[in-house]
């Protein structure tokens, strides 16, 4: 089987861990903060928030990363921050903690996460990619199944304890599920979708993949950037 579905599979792994475990998840540990805390609504939404601003900054310096260490070292990165926040938030005591693990939490599902994971599925394949990107969300939209398990846990051993087991899956399974992930089939003797190159030389194929590529300038002035 071609490599490029197996990286499909993994990307797929780590958007259920992330869809479910958290994403889809925080509205049942916010009414568990707001009734352990007393915090308001507004307070306790207002990170969630936060994280949505902070995925639109960190994006153009997340894509420089994975261009610079290629998306396995980037996810790896994400990975490991996304289980110690998720470790730390649950110790939390005070608001101003709250944050800043929810910011460290914020900070690694997005390197670990779909802009990342899209990196490696663009690059592997052409034909096929529309297929690959779609399968590769699959995961995400599996995770709203496993909520349903997430608010058991909730309720059956609380909060705290339910973030700390979460970051050691998170590290457990999405540590292996990242080191699926390459970079570009060339580096592996492979071109994307599998397909045998049309010319024998490597250097022909690659070229010919990046002639269609956006240099950072002319992106800008594209109204799908915008």
């Amino acid at each position: 089987m071609f490599y490029g579905w197996w990286i499909v599979l993994g990307t797929s792994g780590i958007q259920l861990l992330a869809g479910s475990l958290w994403m889809q998840s925080y509205g049942a540990y916010a009414v568990l903060l707001q009734e352990d805390f007393g915090w308001s609504k507004t307070l306790v939404a207002g990170a969630f928030a936060l994280t949505r601003v902070e995925s639109g900054i960190l994006g153009p310096f997340q894509g420089w990363l994975c261009d610079r260490f290629g998306p396995r070292v980037v996810l790896h990165s994400g990975t490991l921050m996304f289980g110690i926040g998720f470790m730390l938030f649950s110790q939390v005591q005070s608001v101003l903690a709250f944050y800043l693990t929810f910011a460290l939490i914020a900070v690694g599902s997005s390197l670990g996460g779909f802009a990342t994971l899209m990196v490696s599925i663009v690059n592997w394949f052409d034909r096929h990619r529309a297929k690959a990107v779609a399968l590769s969300q699959t995961g995400y939209s599996l995770g709203g199944l496993c909520v349903p398990i997430v608010v058991f846990a909730l309720e059956g051993f609380g909060w705290r304890a339910t973030a700390f087991a979460s970051g050691i899956i998170v590290i457990c399974v999405g540590l292996p599920l990242a080191q699926i992930v390459r970079h570009r089939p060339e580096s592996y003797g492979q071109t994307p979708d599998g397909t045998p190159p049309p010319s024998t030389k490597p250097s022909d194929v690659d070229m010919s993949r990046r002639a269609i590529d956006f240099s950072p300038a002319q992106a800008i002035r594209t109204r799908a950037f915008w």
